[in-house]
């Protein structure tokens, strides 16, 4: 394929409204936000402007996320992007190198008390797209895809909706992070900085939290049936969710001193 023909999908994926970042970064339309991207690559392929990718294709974007040009390494995520859903086979490797690509480019670093340096420092512009087309992806295609964006600095990114069962979130930088109806089914959020991260009915049957910092984290209606609590510190704000089956919850109120254990919750909160 020729080079041009890649150069336009990157053009019409940087203009076209749908696959604004900004937009995406900022919350504007919440319900479809993760899909921009999928859905304007989708579309570059059906306006004519790409046809299916060789392997060499995907070689050469693989090859361009270390470049050291940041426009460069942006229209690579997005031509894997256009791989991935044009060539089922490449989507679970694809998406495996966006997630480390993000680890690389992106990461937390910690203080000695485990929180990140730089809670709220936005990730550079190619990153926030590898995470949306992370999060907007063709799932039927993902084979037993388990995501590994462990000691990645992802504050306020927007990943409502998106599919990460069994991700793992180990020691990363999600603070404030947007997490509302996601699918975090056995996610793993040990030890993850997650202070006024937003999970909101998302259903987390399973996920793991323990060390986690979670001061005014929302867990509003979030579905938490088997999930471990041990051990997380902060103010957790549970209205409406029920607790009675989550695993190794500190006591109400608050715990023991070293714990730091306190919840918001409301009379529709369930107990164990």
């Amino acid at each position: 394929m020729a080079e041009n023909q890649f150069s336009g999908i990157a053009e019409y994926v940087v203009q076209t409204d749908h696959v604004d970042t900004i937009h995406i970064r900022r919350g504007v339309s919440r319900r479809t936000a993760l899909s921009f991207i999928g859905v304007a690559l989708a579309a570059a392929a059906g306006a004519g402007i790409w046809s299916v990718a060789s392997d060499s294709d995907y070689e050469q974007a693989l090859d361009e996320l270390d470049d050291p040009d940041l426009g460069v390494r942006g229209e690579a995520v997005k031509k894997l992007g256009v791989i991935a859903r044009e060539r089922p086979g490449l989507h679970r490797p694809g998406m495996e190198s966006l997630a480390a690509f993000i680890r690389k480019r992106s990461p937390a670093v910690l203080r000695e008390d485990g929180l990140p340096v730089d809670q709220n420092k936005e990730p550079d512009k190619d990153v926030l797209d590898a995470v949306a087309v992370i999060g907007g992806r063709d799932v039927s295609h993902d084979n037993g895809l388990v995501l590994d964006l462990s000691g990645a600095s992802l504050p306020g990114v927007q990943l409502q909706h998106a599919h990460l069962p069994n991700a793992n979130f180990r020691k990363a930088n999600l603070t404030g992070t947007r997490f509302e109806d996601a699918h975090l089914q056995g996610a793993v959020f040990e030890h993850a900085c997650l202070n006024g991260a937003h999970l909101e009915r998302a259903v987390a049957w399973g996920a793991q939290f323990p060390g986690a910092n979670l001061w005014s984290a929302v867990l509003n209606e979030t579905k938490l049936d088997g999930a471990n609590m041990d051990g997380f510190i902060g103010l957790m704000e549970v209205k409406g969710t029920d607790l009675r089956k989550t695993e190794n919850l500190p006591a109400r109120g608050l715990a023991e001193p070293t714990e730091h254990a306190r919840y918001i919750s409301d009379d529709w909160t369930r107990w164990p």
